[in-house]
């Protein structure tokens, strides 16, 4: 039987044969010894070749040991250390042993046993937190928008095409100039669809959570109103987070 090894230690993006050009030879049943001149770590392939020119592959990876938390596939050391952590969120000066060792045991105890799912998790949180210094939802999204096509996009764009009477409320003024919109939350099965949160304690000093950026003004079945392009939240003003629970009979104001 032919048989070449293939090796790419972790230092290296290249791989390395053995024998370097052709193939060596085995005998069925018997032992073969590979003259190599170390063992790196890193990821290992044997290619075992018949006379019917079929080749079986067999792959595996060398560790310097055995770690407490490793991953599935390769092995690796998945432990964060502080100095990984900063390599993640680079510039950030508020990263601790802390947060190392929360995220470590939130890494274990949730099931995140490959490199992938790592990589995945980090990368995710990376967008989402800034670089992991924003912890808070603050509604800067844009409202009301155009696409490259000149096409109006946003959850605003969608007035008046709902098959119900929805626009009776979202076209009262009042509405807007209340804040009664926050009292309204997306769901997740359509961009369109909005349910209102009435289950849900109400929002304290809504005129102090958010502050309106631009405005747009609409009219639909003779109804005008003015409302903001966007929002940011008001970093001075004081209010309540606004936490609310999934509900399965929430009242739906837009319908597609």
């Amino acid at each position: 039987i032919n048989v070449k090894l293939i090796y790419r230690p972790v230092w290296s993006k290249n791989d390395i044969s053995w024998p370097g050009t052709t193939w060596g030879k085995i005998n069925v049943n018997t032992k073969m010894y590979f003259e190599l001149d170390s063992l790196p770590e890193g990821k290992y392939t044997v290619l075992l070749k018949n006379r019917n020119e079929k080749i079986d592959t067999i792959n595996f990876y060398l560790r310097p040991k055995k770690y407490d938390f490793a991953c599935s596939v390769c092995g690796r050391d998945l432990s964060l250390t502080l100095a990984k952590l900063k390599l993640i969120f680079p510039g950030n000066k508020n990263i601790t042993q802390l947060h190392v060792d929360y995220l470590n045991d939130a890494l274990k105890n949730g099931g995140f046993t490959t490199c992938k799912r790592h990589a995945h998790f980090f990368s995710q949180v990376y967008v989402e937190s800034g670089n992991f210094m924003d912890f808070e939802e603050n509604y800067k999204y844009r409202l009301y928008d155009f696409n490259s096509a000149g096409d109006e996009i946003g959850i605003y764009a969608t007035f008046g095409t709902q098959s119900n009477d929805s626009y009776k409320t979202l076209y009262s003024q009042n509405f807007w100039d209340i804040n009664e919109h926050l009292n309204y939350t997306g769901a997740s099965a359509c961009k369109h669809l909005y349910n209102k949160k009435d289950t849900c304690t109400d929002i304290t000093d809504k005129t102090k959570r958010y502050i309106g950026v631009g405005s747009v003004t609409k009219t639909r079945n003779g109804y005008t109103v003015t409302f903001p392009a966007s929002f940011k939240k008001d970093t001075t003003g004081t209010y309540i987070k606004y936490i609310y629970p999934i509900q399965e009979n929430a009242v739906k104001i837009f319908l597609t």
